[in-house]
């Protein structure tokens, strides 16, 4: 740059000083009038163009920078500015055009250009023209962290994670100190099932940054991640120390407390969490439960009410609340609420699509052919089959679809017509049902279920045959069932370990094995114990299970599909449950409507196992003796 008036010069550099100190306002000022008195002068108009740029006056800035290159139209410099300048005025056709102008030059500005096109393409929306033009300014420019930052950004963005993650990686080679990167890489990490990889990020950003709050979080969710809750509880406290209102990390931290079964911890957190932000209806979801799993159903409901209210179409806050008012004995309300359960995307592999109407009692179905579908699990369906004979009586033909391991079991099911496995083509139908919305349908209440002391039958083929693989057996003949399907949700609670069960049976019966698959833990323990018979290797199917069932004195089980069929068949059934159980076996009962030959063991607010399996070990013995004297 030459000045060839000294005047000129001299004034210049010292309004440059003010620019370069960030004295922005003051360098404007001298630049003004500078103008004044030398009017015309590109250098004027752009150094004032790019002080006002960073002033946030784009639309003077992008006027001025015109000037400027109307004097010097070939300043790729200038009009690089004034594509930023444009760009925030919101005149995006036209900075787009001086981007593209100087990328496309390849001169000194190109790499700049191309990244800041990138940029541009990016807040636009086109993720794939951003990623070419990142690529192509890298290509130019390797070395500039920032826009690897930003090339990771645009890849998240595009759901390209592998990448994303590389290319932030790559960001932090460049710029260790740069927090964001590490940030952004961690949380692609744990997003990206990666927790153990992205627990040392979150460690090296907190070393950068021991206040980082959403670092913080992110860290104890990767912990929880590895299933190391008490390393996340210790980073949560950490970060509520820095931020104490902050309702995330206290609603995290209720929820390991709730799952150690410390609640009134617990409810604390969930307190300070819905204070911090009452109209989150998450939060009211974590202290709702808390009071669910402490039996405090009352208090429950009315929480679960205000979730309701602050979310009225959030799909878990109005099944969650179902389940606590069916679980209540409040089944009129809970079962209409239960129909939500259709909005959850876990049952979205069964939902009902089918071009008949749908029926909850709302019709007369005498002479009409009803579908009636499976939803959940095998329990579910062996229990609420029993509704069929009730349909039937109302005068319709039903059509019973079910899980191909029920098929044969539900053969001699009174009152059904046609009989299909899942899968199987489905004849034409008037209305549908599923399963689970049949006590809706029949409008059912505690005093009306449809009880009888049974509802399944065993084929006589297959009874005979099983008597005779069981042969004479001396004392009773117990079938036990300790532990359910590991993937239920409830699985910690309702099932039991083979060393815990031991503590409940007496010596004397034998034992039959009835749940079909034994836990790995569980099976060398099992192989020791010489009155134990393991039949699960030979059952096909339910069928299998039921013969044995009938051939039993009595069933012991924890709440899984063999409680269900030793209650449907009417044998003689002891059900061990946890203290807040699933929602059809109600709260403090020793019996059930559901199951007329079923008792109740459960646990006490303790929630421990071993007062219970105490119970049916005496309960056992006396039984024993009464066997015994015939």
């Amino acid at each position: 740059m030459t000045h060839p008036v000294p005047e000129l010069s001299s004034a210049l550099q010292a309004a440059l000083a003010r620019h370069n100190a960030g004295d922005l306002a003051g360098a404007s000022a001298a630049y003004r009038r500078l103008l004044a008195r030398f009017p015309g002068n590109a250098d004027l108009y752009r150094l004032l163009g790019i002080a006002l740029l960073q002033l946030g006056k784009a639309v003077e800035a992008a006027e001025l920078l015109d000037k400027a290159l109307a004097a010097r139209p070939d300043d790729a410099g200038t009009r690089l500015y004034r594509g930023r300048a444009r760009a925030q005025a919101g005149l995006l056709p036209q900075a787009l055009e001086d981007y593209s102008q100087v990328a496309e030059s390849g001169g000194a500005h190109a790499a700049e250009a191309w990244f800041s096109l990138g940029r541009l393409r990016r807040a636009n929306g086109e993720r794939e023209a951003a990623l070419q033009c990142y690529d192509r300014g890298l290509a130019l420019k390797p070395d500039d962290g920032r826009v690897w930052f930003n090339r990771g950004n645009a890849l998240g963005e595009a759901g390209r994670m592998a990448e994303a993650i590389e290319s932030y990686a790559q960001a932090t080679r460049l710029l260790p100190d740069f927090a964001a990167a590490w940030f952004n890489l961690g949380t692609a990490l744990l997003g990206s099932a990666r927790a153990a990889e992205a627990i040392p990020v979150f460690e090296h950003l907190l070393r950068l940054q021991p206040d980082h709050g959403d670092a913080l979080i992110n860290l104890g969710n990767a912990w929880r991640s590895e299933g190391r809750d008490d390393r996340a509880a210790d980073v949560y406290r950490r970060a509520l120390a820095i931020e104490p209102a902050r309702a995330e990390t206290h609603n995290n931290l209720a929820s390991i407390l709730l799952a150690e079964g410390d609640i009134a911890s617990a409810l604390r957190h969930f307190d300070a969490a819905m204070l911090a932000a009452p109209d989150q209806v998450i939060f009211h979801l974590g202290k709702a439960s808390a009071l669910k799993q402490a039996g405090r159903l009352d208090e429950a409901l009315l929480v679960f009410d205000k979730a309701v209210e602050v979310a009225p179409t959030h799909v878990e806050a109005r099944t969650s609340r179902s389940l606590c008012q069916l679980l209540a004995g409040h089944l009129s309300e809970g079962l209409v609420e239960y129909e939500w359960r259709w909005q959850s995307p876990d049952l979205s592999g069964v939902r009902p699509n089918f071009p008949k109407p749908l029926w909850l009692g709302q019709a007369d179905i005498r002479g009409k052919r009803l579908l009636v579908r499976w939803e959940q699990g095998l329990g579910d369906t062996i229990q609420f089959s029993r509704y069929v004979s009730l349909l039937n009586a109302l005068g319709a033909e039903v059509i019973l679809q079910v899980q191909p391991p029920l098929l044969s079991l539900l053969r001699g099911l009174s009152g059904r017509g046609v009989l299909l496995a899942e899968g199987q083509p489905l004849p034409e139908f008037d209305y549908h049902v599923p399963m689970l919305s049949l006590p809706l349908a029949c409008r059912t209440t505690l005093a009306t279920v449809p009880a009888v002391d049974r509802y399944l039958s065993v084929d006589s083929g297959r009874l005979a045959a099983w008597r005779a693989r069981l042969g004479e057996v001396r004392g009773m003949r117990i079938g036990v069932a300790w532990s359910g399907r590991p993937e239920h949700k409830n699985d910690k609670q309702r099932s039991l370990s083979l060393a815990q069960f031991l503590a409940a049976l007496p010596e004397g019966p034998t034992y039959f094995v009835l749940q079909k698959d034994v836990r790995e833990t569980d099976a060398a323990l099992l192989a020791t114990q010489s009155a134990f018979v393991n039949l699960a290797a030979d059952f096909g199917d339910f069928s299998d299970t039921a013969a044995v069932c009938e051939l039993m004195d009595l069933v012991i089980s924890v709440d899984t599909s063999i409680a269900h069929l030793a209650g449907a068949l009417g044998r003689p059934l002891w059900l061990l449950l946890p203290f807040v159980p699933d929602w059809r076996w109600l709260m403090g009962r020793s019996d059930t409507p559901w199951y007329p030959s079923a008792s109740i063991f459960r646990q006490g607010e303790d929630k421990d196992w071993l007062p219970v399996l105490q119970q049916v070990r005496v309960a056992l013995s006396k039984k024993q003796d009464d066997f015994a004297k015939g």
